[in-house]
């Protein structure tokens, strides 16, 4: 059984299409409107086969029609500082990819493609993994919030409670995203690269009923 509850499209597109959100193009009410779908998988089907399913469950219900393009985009390259990346290899490699996403601006991740993943989401435009570093680190990353500008749109269709650090005089304050990542020998180079972006050519905001 396929079941999302008060979802906006983009999330479902997300996983029927295996792109991030930033690279699914159309009206904005693919973000804002949230709907109950619940649908019945075949009997004998397996994960892989989901996505497949969700594409004609939006074709049937939202009579979706996309295309795929590239297109030049705005981006931010995670590239290895001058210095070379201060990134220290685990003790331990089991585990998921990404360890820890906090509206209080903390991410922890193990590779580099998780960290890249997670900035993309509350930054303001992807960040594309271009290091070149493979395997599993122990990436921790710590910033001030309002650099982070997706972080309390994640939170909220987390269900997280609101968790803005405390507000103690004694603290010091967090630095800017970019300094967290040149910390790690990291940099957040501006760019403009082409990306393979879905284009969502059209889509009835009421859904078919079943």
């Amino acid at each position: 059984m396929i079941r999302y509850f008060n979802y906006p499209l983009v999330p479902i597109m997300m996983r029927a299409y295996g792109l991030p959100h930033y690279q699914i193009v159309g009206p904005s009410w693919l973000e804002t409107e949230r709907y109950d779908i619940v649908a019945t998988v075949p009997k004998g089907s397996n994960k892989a086969e989901v996505p497949a399913m969700l594409r004609g469950l939006l074709m049937d219900r939202f009579h979706m029609r996309v295309h795929e393009e590239m297109r030049q985009t705005n981006v931010y390259a995670l590239v290895v500082g001058k210095g070379g990346p201060k990134l220290r290899r685990p003790e331990s490699v089991d585990g998921p990819e990404v360890i820890e996403f906090s509206n209080t601006g903390t991410l922890k991740a193990r590779t580099l493609a998780s960290l890249a993943s997670m900035l993309s989401s509350v930054v303001d435009r992807p960040v594309v993994n271009m290091t070149g570093l493979e395997g599993n680190f122990d990436i921790s990353l710590s910033a001030a919030p309002e650099d982070f500008p997706g972080l309390q749109r994640i939170a909220s269709q987390r269900g997280d409670a609101d968790g803005h650090p405390p507000g103690d005089s004694e603290t010091l304050p967090l630095p800017s995203v970019f300094t967290a990542v040149r910390e790690l020998g990291l940099r957040l180079e501006p760019r403009k690269l082409p990306l393979r972006c879905l284009i969502v050519d059209f889509a009835e905001k009421l859904p078919r009923e079943d």
